[in-house]
């Protein structure tokens, strides 16, 4: 797709601002691996597809940058999460997602995986630029952390009980087996899918790692109409990106009545409950600058979320940005002028200021 600049758009006679290219065209890739190749020979001056080994990119004298100088290199954008389907046994038991939860070593997914481009999530999900709504009482009592004795101690007291290789079974004594699908080509995701497989494997759990097309993985995870279930076990989602107030999250994890069809990008899990939802709605009609309530009324959420654990929060999925500066150059950097504008043109960004780094990037003067 090729995008061409409006000469009249409005935004320069009312605030004195105008892009500074004259086209932009949008590529396409079929994976990442295609991406960084173009991004090191200059064939892409912006690049927002995840590219593994980002601090070689940035060291290697490529005149690759990111928006950080050195970790985790990128700005947070959205929270990547383990969406379990409850509608499924043992998936349904909240005891259960808990136990799955305590076993995925995240910080292994943040070093080995992405090479500490990203963090591990908090608890809650929340971004952070959302700190100040967490209550960090609920998350010390409530929040979990990797541990694989503490899965399997958890596991055994539900009456999940493992057999002779070591792999629990449902509470029924049936062989517990649970797919996790990720879209192929998706390459961090694939190795993350892998991590956490390998994670839970050692507290008993078993899970498959699958990566089929991405028409297939959404398919599988979406209910297509209001009589039927999903029929995905588990899948990698980060559906939600940064906005302006928690709503945004809650909205996502407790929307109700279940959504289905291929519009709707909420409430994949298929988690009901009723008290949760009239939380958020409550919180969807108060006011930000009523941050009293708009505390409180986080709370009690995320006192729900960490009992019922009905989505398992993972990492910060990172607003990928890397950009060759051959071309164009003063890109979305901490400490420069444009360090306010998101650098990123998915899912949105553009409507949330990323429009404005048009008008700070400059063409670098061709060579004598």
């Amino acid at each position: 797709m090729v995008w061409q600049k409006n000469p009249a758009w409005w935004a320069t006679a009312a605030l004195n601002l105008s892009v500074a290219p004259t086209y932009i065209v949008d590529l396409v890739n079929g994976a990442n691996s295609v991406a960084l190749g173009q991004v090191l020979q200059g064939g892409i001056d912006l690049s927002n597809n995840f590219l593994p080994g980002v601090a070689s990119l940035v060291a290697g004298g490529y005149g690759v940058t990111t928006y950080y100088p050195s970790a985790p290199y990128m700005l947070p954008g959205n929270t990547a999460t383990l969406i379990p389907n409850v509608t499924k046994k043992p998936l349904s038991d909240p005891k259960f997602r808990l136990a799955l939860a305590t076993s995925i070593n995240v910080q292994d997914i943040v070093n080995k995986v992405y090479g500490n481009i990203v963090s591990a999530s908090d608890p809650t999900g929340l971004l952070p630029n959302f700190s100040k709504y967490i209550d960090t009482a609920v998350t010390k009592s409530l929040g979990f952390s990797f541990s694989t004795a503490k899965a399997k101690s958890m596991l055994a007291a539900a009456g999940y009980k493992a057999g002779s290789d070591g792999m629990v079974k449902n509470l029924d004594g049936s062989a517990l087996k649970l797919t996790l699908e990720v879209p192929d080509g998706w390459s961090d995701w694939m190795a993350a899918e892998s991590s956490i497989a390998a994670s839970a494997k050692l507290a008993g759990i078993n899970i498959d790692p699958q990566h089929p097309d991405v028409n297939t993985v959404t398919a599988d995870r979406n209910r297509a109409d209001a009589t039927t279930a999903p029929k995905f076990d588990l899948v990698i989602n980060n559906d939600v990106q940064i906005g302006n107030t928690p709503w945004t999250w809650y909205d996502y994890v407790f929307r109700e009545p279940l959504p289905f069809g291929a519009g709707e990008n909420r409430n994949y899990e298929g988690y009901k409950n009723d008290a949760a939802w009239a939380l958020v709605q409550k919180l969807d009609n108060t006011p930000v600058e009523d941050l009293a309530t708009m505390k409180s009324l986080c709370s009690q959420l995320q006192t729900i979320q960490l009992t019922d654990m009905p989505v398992i929060p993972l990492w910060y999925n990172g607003i990928w940005s890397q950009v060759n500066n051959s071309v164009w150059t003063n890109w979305p950097a901490v400490g420069n002028k444009a360090a306010d504008d998101l650098p990123a043109t998915w899912n949105g960004y553009w409507q949330m200021g990323a429009v404005l780094m048009l008008t700070q990037i400059t063409a670098v003067p061709p060579a004598k």
